[in-house]
């Protein structure tokens, strides 16, 4: 029998949900529609975020011969203060709010060093999804409506064909 990542309730009716979230307004509105609309007393809100952990390129810069630049050394790279600084604006501006409200809830952050695309973020939400067994997955759409259509942003787009339940917030 092949087990399916969809989760269910507990014997108490609890329920767990991911909420896809950046540091954009429209991923803070989904998850003011899943407290809103969706949550209730005793679920748990699992929310993914991946975190663009890169190094400044470095610059080249080119003259004619006999010319010199002072070009000076790309700030250092540091994953951890990275990780760290988003960490600390999702506390900022879901914890609290969260914590008020009575809601559970639980912060995943990934580290992307390799300038990832939506095909490997929607791996990383389907793995995260996966270990946590939600009953729904939630992200929000990012595209701007272009007279009156809906279409949802690149990694919205590939969560689609993911076998999980989906909820594109608009």
């Amino acid at each position: 029998m092949e087990i399916s990542p969809v989760g269910i309730a507990d014997e108490a009716g609890h329920r767990t949900v991911v909420v896809a979230l950046d540091t954009e307004v429209e991923s803070l509105r989904a998850l003011d529609w899943v407290q809103d609309n969706f949550h209730k007393p005793g679920d748990i809100i699992h929310m993914v975020h991946v975190c663009k952990c890169m190094s400044s390129p470095l610059e080249v810069f080119h003259g004619v011969p006999g010319t010199s630049f002072h070009v000076a050394d790309p700030a250092p790279h540091n994953e951890s203060t990275e990780l760290a600084s988003a960490r600390d604006f999702f506390m900022g501006r879901v914890k609290d709010k969260l914590d008020k409200a009575g809601i559970q809830w639980d912060l995943h952050l990934f580290a992307d060093t390799v300038n990832s695309d939506a095909a490997d973020v929607s791996i990383i939400i389907q793995k995260t999804a996966e270990k946590v067994r939600p009953v729904l997955v939630v992200l929000a759409h990012h595209n701007k409506p272009k007279q009156g259509y809906f279409g949802p942003g690149s990694v919205a787009k590939v969560c689609e064909s993911l076998p999980l339940p989906l909820c594109i917030i608009p």
